[in-house]
């Protein structure tokens, strides 16, 4: 229907954002914490001493001793705990500085899911990716690969590898939580995104491993915003997409001339606009292209399928249904191709009227 080209919210990544959205729910990980104690001083247990001083050695008509320096003690590895708040005035949501708060409290991350790396990663991931991550960020904060180049893609992709099976469990919790999980497959469309990170540079030499994914939503960007901040969440986000507060995290657009506005639904911005349901409704693998024509008509009954425990009235054809692929760099467009039509990056979204939409069961 659509034929527009628009980006997604910017991708953040190393500590990465990601938009893959196949479902299943995740069970919690177990871990064993290794405490790192400091080295002893080198007494004996009957030198009837607690003192970091060791013998030098000496005679006792040497005249006098030497104080051994012991290293500083490496201080425990404290691991992540699923369901932790954080408070991120801005949008580096995968920042190591700070501490949990309250959940009661204002906050506006959450930690969804905890992980460790494989012992195949031998390398900390996280240095290049913070160093991608310092390149591409905007002045209002945002992390924005829409514009990498081929040279830092490659890097990239190299160092997501090493963490593809921890992002997609990472969103996979997320979405999961809230429940955007629609029947069928796909994932209903809301302004939640996700980030990884791990263990400082210091954390990573003592032997952490650990990988903590945090849940934050976002306000949209428009051509006239300048910055995307970060929206309060709730005390618990559990089904929080499946109740009536759960309309303030979904995600409402239209077209104004050339310009594609968003807006978070239920505000006064957001009035006579379309409410996305789904980007990520399956298309079947290995579908035949008979052109344009007949590439609607499956988008449309792909998308009834999909909305019709969305809809007030189903019968009103306020509903609209487009074609998706996701590029390389992250960036969506909308429409039907040939090159495209039935491919591992192609799906179908749909949605409907603001005023048609009716909240899902829990």
């Amino acid at each position: 229907m659509f034929s527009k080209k628009f980006n997604q919210l910017p991708v953040r990544q190393g500590t990465m954002r990601l938009a893959g959205k196949n479902l299943s729910v995740v069970a919690g990980f177990a871990f064993a914490i290794v405490a790192l104690a400091a080295c002893g001083s080198g007494n004996t247990a009957d030198s009837g001493s607690n003192s970091n001083t060791a013998s030098s050695g000496d005679t006792a008509d040497s005249g006098g001793s030497i104080e051994a320096t012991e290293p500083p003690a490496v201080p425990a590895v404290v691991l992540p705990v699923v369901g932790e708040c954080w408070d991120y005035p801005k949008t580096d949501y995968w920042s190591l500085d700070g501490a949990p708060v309250d959940c009661a409290s204002k906050h506006t991350a959450q930690t969804v899911w905890v992980g460790e790396l494989p012992a195949t990663v031998v390398e900390r991931p996280f240095t290049v990716l913070d160093e991608l991550k310092k390149k591409y960020t905007q002045p209002d904060g945002i992390v924005d690969y829409t514009h990498i180049t081929d040279a830092d893609r490659v890097i990239k992709d190299a160092d997501d590898e090493s963490m593809k099976v921890s992002f997609k469990s990472c969103r996979v919790a997320m979405n999961s939580l809230i429940g955007a999980d629609l029947q069928g497959g796909g994932t209903m469309s809301n302004l939640f995104s996700t980030d990884i990170t791990g263990p400082s540079i210091e954390q990573w030499a003592a032997g952490a491993r650990w990988l903590r994914c945090n849940a934050a939503a976002h306000t949209p960007a428009n051509e006239s915003v300048e910055s995307v901040g970060l929206m309060t969440l709730p005390e618990d986000i559990t089904g929080v997409m499946r109740t009536p507060a759960g309309i303030q995290f979904n995600y409402c657009y239209d077209y104004k001339g050339d310009n594609f506005i968003r807006a978070v639904c239920g505000t006064p911005e957001a009035k006579n606009m379309n409410l996305t349901i789904s980007w990520t409704i399956p298309q079947p693998g290995g579908m035949v292209w008979a052109g344009k024509k007949a590439a609607e008509k499956t988008s449309e009954k792909f998308c009834l399928s999909f909305i019709s425990g969305y809809e007030k009235d189903s019968n009103s054809g306020t509903y609209n249904y487009w074609g998706v692929y996701e590029k390389a760099d992250g960036s969506r467009t909308t429409g039907y191709t040939k090159n495209t039509w039935g491919t591992d990056k192609a799906t179908f979204g749909c949605g409907v009227k603001q005023e048609n939409y009716k909240q899902p069961n829990p």
